[in-house]
């Protein structure tokens, strides 16, 4: 009695109510499509397959079957490409640039750190030369030179300026060194302080790179210890 009453009911359920009648029959038909659509899609498929060629599923949209908004951002404007190459291009003038301005002011600044240390070189020799002679210093002067006598035992040292160059030179063994190169002004003066004797020189160099900004001058004093 209970199985006839729930077949009964299962029965008036399904088929006295029409909206359910009708979702039914939908439901039925979708799929009955869906297998027929997919069955005739298998035999296109293999009978391409036996011809050599191939189509892409009905589903996928590759191409020209692409939406306009895909095809739109898929890619890059050619106008884009040029803006980022300017950028691009611009960038790189900028850093190179830079990166010479740097490395011309490295260069100037060895350059002129190779200068100062030569010039206090040799300004510490002729001080030394000063300090140990054992006679009168001379001075002689000329328009185009200037040559500066330093006693030094039974030979004597020769500080010679001309033609930009300071060369110390001792005549006894007839040997010249150069000093200084590139050499703006030279003048060696003497001056009375207290009684002593003290002796000055006053240098300036051409700097070698047109970036060097300081000035290369130098003062140098010494006294003559022997009179």
């Amino acid at each position: 009695m209970d199985a006839k009453r729930a077949a009964w009911f299962c029965g008036r359920s399904t088929g006295s109510d029409p909206q359910m009648k009708t979702t039914l029959a939908k439901s039925r038909w979708t799929d009955s499509t869906v297998r027929a659509g997919t069955a005739r899609h298998r035999d296109v498929l293999a009978r391409d397959k036996d011809m050599g060629t191939s189509r892409p599923h009905p589903g996928l949209r590759t191409g020209l079957h692409a939406p306009a908004k895909a095809r739109r951002t898929a890619g890059m404007l050619l106008a884009e490409c040029l803006v980022y190459i300017g950028l691009f291009a611009l960038l790189t003038g900028i850093g190179l640039a830079t990166f010479y301005l740097c490395w011309n002011q490295s260069e100037a600044l060895v350059s002129a750190t190779d200068d100062i240390g030569a010039a206090w070189r040799a300004g510490e020799r002729w001080r030394a030369d000063v300090r140990h002679a054992t006679g009168a210093i001379s001075l002689e002067p000329s328009a185009t030179a200037e040559r500066v006598r330093i006693p030094a035992g039974e030979k004597a040292i020769v500080y010679h300026f001309e033609a930009g160059e300071i060369r110390r030179e001792v005549p006894a063994s007839h040997t010249s060194e150069l000093l200084l190169p590139r050499v703006k002004t030279s003048e060696m003066t003497t001056e009375s302080r207290s009684g002593v004797t003290a002796w000055r020189w006053e240098l300036e160099l051409n700097a070698r790179r047109p970036e060097t900004r300081l000035p290369l001058l130098f003062t140098f004093e010494a006294v003559q210890t022997k009179p």
